[in-house]
Parts: structure tokens; sequence; C-alpha cells
């Protein structure tokens, strides 16, 4: 399964590649492209979540990430209009 980490190593790829000349432009496009819908919609499922105050478990977004890679946590609150 695709992770929001494995995309976001694809995109620092795509990024090398482009200032290396190893990827041709219009399908570095169409990559973002891609990856931005895949990100809009954990986006839309997360602000659904939210609405219904709900905490799901999205498996896309979730990181296998070591303690020594978190440096600091934020959280932010965020009220939603009436």
């Amino acid at each position: 399964m695709t992770s929001i980490t494995d995309i976001r190593n694809d995109l620092i790829a795509v990024f090398n590649g482009l200032r290396d000349g190893t990827i041709e432009q219009k399908q570095a496009v169409e990559i973002n492209n891609t990856a931005g819908k895949i990100i809009s919609s954990a986006k839309v499922q997360l602000a659904y979540h939210a609405l219904r105050g709900e905490s799901p478990e999205i498996p896309f977004l979730a990181a296998d990430v070591t303690p020594a890679e978190i440096t600091t946590t934020t959280t932010k609150r965020v009220r939603l209009a009436q």
C-alpha cells in the first residue's frame, strides 16, 4: 500500500529528477497532479471526520517514523464556522 510518506519520497525524487534532467517536465507535472489529487482526497476524508467529531485511522496517513526522526510536534486547534 502506498502511504503519504511514499508519495512524499516520490515527489522528492521527481524534484531531483527535474533538477538533474533525468525526468521530463510533462511527466513531472502529471505525477505532481496525481499526487495532489490523492492528498486532496485524504484531506476531504479528514475534514469529514473532523466535522463528525471522529478520529479515524487512515492507513494512507500512517507513517513509519522512528523517534529520532520526530523533532517537534505542533497541535493546532481549528474552530469551524457554523
